[in-house]
């Protein structure tokens, strides 16, 4: 059986969707680029921030449309617009804070939910959009996947930390 982490990791770089990384001093890598790993670190999470206030507060700031598109209530959405608005605050709490281990300012200015103000919001979008791409294209191809809906989402590799691959199950070599 095929690891689901190692299976997003493999499509995820075959299919271009992560920057070019030099291992160990061998081989090319692209142009400069800032790393992927320095902009998705979780060590300066902010932890005064009340995430469950704020949740709160927009659940309380939506009601009525919870079941109209989230696209419809948030116009500055740019993925996941296809889903009730109700869901998409489930989504953001359950599918990236917590399968990432950090709160809303990871990507977010409390209070400016629309502002890209930081780098964190675009690296989730380029994730969503490749779990995506595996799920609907790549993984269902696979016959030795003995699963009747394979599918990888945030968990498959974060594992609950920024930084995907840090928290690895025992045994696991890496390969």
């Amino acid at each position: 059986m095929i690891h689901m982490g190692t299976l997003s990791f493999v499509l995820a770089c075959a299919l271009g969707l992560l920057p070019a990384v030099n291992v160990g001093g061998v081989g090319a890598t692209t142009p400069a680029q800032e790393p992927l790993t320095s902009i998705v670190d979780n060590s300066a999470q902010d932890t005064t921030f009340d995430q469950e206030a704020a949740l709160a507060k927009l659940r309380k700031s939506i009601e009525g449309k919870e079941d109209a598109l989230s696209s419809e209530v948030f116009p500055d959405i740019r993925v996941l617009n296809d889903v009730p608005a109700g869901r998409l605050l489930k989504i953001m709490e359950f599918g990236f804070s917590r399968s990432l281990g950090v709160n809303c300012v990871h990507c977010h200015e409390p209070g400016k939910w629309a502002k890209e103000a930081k780098p964190t919001m675009a690296v989730a979008r380029a994730m969503w959009k490749m779990s995506r791409a595996i799920n609907d294209e790549y993984i269902k191809k696979i016959p030795e996947i003995q699963a009747d809906n394979p599918s990888v989402n945030c968990m498959t590799c974060h594992r609950g930390e920024a930084k995907p691959g840090r928290n690895r199950p025992s045994g696991a070599s890496g390969r």
